[in-house]
């Protein structure tokens, strides 16, 4: 076998091992445990901005939205809308449940940015912000000083 041929295999074994759709029951208990984290997710969120929303500084709705992850069935979500006394809204959209080296993925986003919030395990959340350097990833777990550096972070 030479190289061309090693190469194509090793691919293909990739493929076959990282990107075949679960079976319809095994997606199902999938979906059933990506949700129940995603909403237990944006409750979370929800508390981490308590102080701000019951000083009228933020007010935060509730909306499902369609997600789409390609190859697999659509579904409903829940993802928050955040906005500020100016008017300037921020939004925790789900981004999927197939990420690769990761459990699932959602964004906060502005106007103007946008950051991953990453789960990497069941109550293991992490906001994602590019290194300087542009090599790789700073990963912050996810707790109410940094989802509200991120918020200002993507608001400013």
């Amino acid at each position: 076998m030479n190289n061309q041929e090693t190469l194509l295999d090793y691919l293909r074994q990739q493929q076959k091992a990282f990107f075949t759709a679960p079976s319809p029951s095994s997606w199902a208990k999938i979906l059933e445990e990506w949700l129940a984290a995603l909403e237990k997710l944006m409750t979370r969120i929800d508390g981490f901005l308590k102080a701000p929303q019951s000083n009228n500084l933020l007010r935060v709705q509730t909306y499902e939205m369609e997600v789409d992850e390609g190859k697999y069935p659509r579904y409903t979500a829940r993802a928050l809308r955040i906005e500020t006394p100016s008017g300037a809204v921020v939004e925790v959209v789900p981004q999927g449940r197939w990420v690769m080296n990761a459990t699932g993925r959602v964004d906060l986003i502005s106007q103007y940015n946008r950051l991953p919030i990453v789960r990497f395990g069941p109550d293991e959340w992490a906001i994602m912000r590019a290194k300087p350097d542009g090599d790789g990833w700073d990963r912050t777990p996810l707790d109410a000083d940094s989802f509200s550096a991120a918020l200002l972070q993507v608001l400013l």
